[in-house]
Formats: structure tokens, sequence, C-alpha cells
């Protein structure tokens, strides 16, 4: 699923949780701002990403992420822009909302023409919620996230996540872990379970000519990525 990087929005996708740098509704600092690069080896090959993120003692937040830099000759890269308001009600209670574009830098659309969607989220504790609101056509896709460092796994030596997302009939529901091995170095390890679309070419014959035509077909299997990153 392509839109999993809007996760980036709550939580940097986890991967700057090694070091409690939060942005966005996780924000606890005045004024804060983030970046970091991690290079990713799995299921889907080889990818380098990166991020930036910014968030104020008003509320205010903003994000930036570029993923999928895979260096063949299909590349795309990927862009996630963000800008939020949040509100802290209680120490371990924040609400959120806001608008997140995503776009792809390699096609012939404009930024202006590219994909958004509204978002209002929640951070209750070790939970996270939050709704993506979509007007063309109108959908709620959903995000959600338990901190697993509680109870039997509190003094755990790594950091481990349970999310998923949902976008109609397609899931992406991962477990994440993540270790802070030496200053702002980490690794980490994440598998997921996911249901998507895809493109299936197939061949026909009309009227003595060859056609080829797509067909969307969804698939449903496990991925599993392991990373290294460093966050500034």
């Amino acid at each position: 699923m392509k839109r999993i990087i809007l996760f980036l929005i709550i939580n940097v996708l986890a991967f700057g949780q090694a070091e409690k740098q939060h942005n966005g509704l996780l924000s606890n600092t005045r004024f804060g701002k983030g970046m970091g690069v991690f290079v990713n080896i799995g299921s889907e090959n080889f990818e380098i990403d990166g991020y930036v993120d910014i968030n104020t003692d008003f509320g205010l937040f903003g994000d930036l992420w570029f993923s999928q830099v895979d260096f063949d000759q299909n590349t795309d890269t990927e862009l996630n822009t963000s800008l939020g308001y949040a509100l802290k009600i209680k120490p371990n209670t924040t609400v959120g909302l806001g608008y997140s574009k995503f776009s792809y830098l390699d096609d012939d659309a404009s930024f202006l023409n590219d994909e958004g969607e509204l978002f209002i989220g929640a951070v209750i504790g070790p939970a996270t919620g939050v709704v993506f609101i979509d007007s063309e056509p109108y959908s709620l896709d959903y995000f959600c996230k338990i901190d697993m460092n509680h109870g039997p796994l509190k003094n755990f030596s790594a950091d481990i996540f349970l999310q998923g997302y949902f976008e109609g009939e397609n899931y992406d529901i991962d477990i994440s872990i993540i270790k802070n091995v030496y200053n702002h170095f980490t690794l980490g390890y994440i598998l997921s379970r996911e249901k998507y679309d895809y493109e299936q070419p197939y061949k026909f014959i009309k009227n003595g000519e060859s056609y080829i035509k797509n067909s969307f077909q969804k698939e449903e299997r496990f991925f599993h990525k392991i990373y290294a990153g460093y966050t500034f």
C-alpha cells in the first residue's frame, strides 16, 4: 500500500520512536525538529527513505517524507507532506487534525493535482487512532497503533509496536521492533501482513488482432523489512 507512508504524520513510521523523537500528535516539546535517513532491505528490495518534521509549542506541526528511492529503471520517488494542529488535553491524551498530500515526483501530474486527504486522530496512553478522509471519491481509511512496551514488556530492551492501516477491503497489519544501537543510530525489523490491489496484464485477440489489457487483482501475503537508520 502506497499510502502507508501517511503513518509518518503520527510517529515517523515508528523509526524515530527508539529515541522518543515524536512529531505531530505525539510531540511534547516547545519547539522541535527532526531529520532521519533509513536504508531498508526486504520483500520490496532495496530502498532509501528520509524525513523532516517540525512541531511547535502552540500545536502546529509539519512533516515531509520521501520514500522508495530504489535505484532501478522503474523507480518512483514518493513524497508525503502534511500540516496539522495537535492539542494536548492532559499528559497522556492528545487530539489533532490536519491535511496530508501524497505525490510521485516522477510522474507528469503537478503537485497541486496530487492526491490529498484530511485526517483526525487521538493518542490516549499507549493507543493511537486516526481517521483519514478522502473527498474524491469520498472514503474513510483508518490507522491504529499500540505501544507494546507495557506490562510484561515494560523493561524490554527494544521498542515494540503493533500497527494497522485499513483502506476499504485492503489492509496492512504489522509489528515493528526497533532498537537504539548507539546514540542516534537505530536498527529495526518489520513483519507485515498485507492485502492490496495490483495490475495484472493479460493478452486477448479481437478481430484477428492481439491486444494487452490490465485488470486489477487482489493479493494477500506477508512482507518483511530490515532497516538501519540515523536520526538527527
